[in-house]
């Protein structure tokens, strides 16, 4: 999950002839407001982690959410460059230059900052593992260690969306734009067939929070751009299906709750191609009018700060109040004689996280994601 991605309105691929603009799509505004619905997924996830915590998996569908969203976005913005290589307009080179230049302004700064300010408030937080997570190795810790950082839990998943990173490109701009389509049904096939394996035939704890278990959902979402921008027909992510999905998911969520997860593992990253699909065009009614909506749409603009910071913020809350024992920071316990009911609490902590990750918005993230117009 992720940061936020989109498919820039001013998007100019043209490298080598100024003032020449290629094919672009424009800003799918209603995505926003999903981000947030799925970040919130997985705050909730953390901050009421017995809410349904051995019933409906919440983080999994925000954060897988999010992976199917990278793999459209991220994919839209490859193919298009492609075409404009294709069209001799723009070096392989330098398409995959600006790919990388664009996705290190937008990731790294706010990571790094927060990873070296946590660093700096109580370094033993990482377990000596600090390296692991400037290496965005967090995923591959977790599933050797079998065990959760707490606080830094929710880092497995940036480790996952970078080592996605650096493979993908090649596939997107090197492969033959006729074997595109079978090569990416390969890679859902293949990742759907791995999930099978380390969750029903082999289980194996923390198996899927390796990369190969997310790449049906970026592949799913690569098909999707794959099809709005080559013009290509493929059925099954015809968003005509939406109403044959919902029946699917509905029983994969009623089987969830009785203690049956694994049809929503399987069936959660084609609803979330779906849902998408539908966006691309725009949803009207109630469901438009409440993803138009001006302050949804700006908690899923910075939704990238909000989901680096909201697992630190319970921490923060019980450093301030003076109940933090395994990793306390040196503050004043400004909240010490505070008793917050539960509901005043998180709510307290939202409006906190708010705040912070707008001022971290505003002063840190929107300069530096500025700087992308000159790639």
């Amino acid at each position: 999950m992720l940061e936020p991605l989109a498919i820039d309105k001013n998007l100019s691929l043209d490298v080598s002839r100024p003032g020449v603009r290629t094919q672009k799509l424009g800003f799918i505004a209603q995505l926003d407001s999903f981000r947030f619905f799925a970040v919130f997924l997985v705050i909730v996830s953390h901050w009421l982690p017995d809410l349904f915590v051995n019933k409906v998996p919440n983080g999994y569908l925000g954060v897988t959410f999010f992976f199917v969203l990278s793999g459209y976005l991220i994919s839209s913005n490859l193919l298009l460059a492609k075409k404009a290589v294709m069209d001799g307009r723009l070096a392989g080179g330098a398409a995959l230059g600006n790919f990388y230049a664009r996705r290190f302004l937008r990731i790294f700064p706010l990571y790094y900052f927060t990873l070296f300010l946590i660093w700096a408030l109580n370094k033993n937080i990482y377990e000596h593992n600090f390296l692991w997570y400037i290496l965005y190795g967090s995923n591959i810790l977790f599933y050797v260690q079998r065990h959760w950082q707490e606080s830094l839990s929710h880092f497995w998943s940036l480790a996952v969306e970078e080592q996605f990173y650096l493979v993908w490109p090649m596939l997107m701009l090197m492969v033959p734009s006729r074997l595109l389509k079978p090569c990416l049904i390969i890679v859902v096939a293949s990742s759907i067939c791995y999930k099978l394996l380390t969750m029903v035939v082999f289980p194996t704890p923390f198996g899927d929070i390796l990369t190969f278990a997310a790449l049906d959902s970026f592949g799913l979402g690569a098909l999707l751009a794959y099809m709005q921008i080559f013009k290509k027909n493929f059925r099954l992510l015809d968003f005509a299906n939406i109403r044959w999905a919902f029946i699917l998911i509905i029983v994969a969520f009623v089987l969830a709750i009785i203690g049956q997860r694994l049809l929503l593992y399987f069936t959660w990253p084609y609803f979330s191609t779906l849902l998408i699909a539908k966006a691309y065009t725009g949803y009207r009614g109630f469901v438009g009018y409440l993803l138009n909506n001006r302050i949804l749409r700006y908690f899923g603009k910075i939704s990238y700060g909000i989901y680096v910071y909201h697992n630190f913020i319970p921490w923060f809350f019980r450093c301030l109040r003076g109940t933090e024992t395994q990793y306390p920071i040196s503050l004043v316990p400004l909240l010490k004689d505070w008793h917050p009911s539960t509901i005043i609490l998180l709510v307290t902590q939202f409006c906190f996280l708010i705040g912070v990750t707008s001022i971290s918005w505003f002063c840190l993230e929107k300069p530096i994601n500025e700087l992308k117009r000159y790639f």
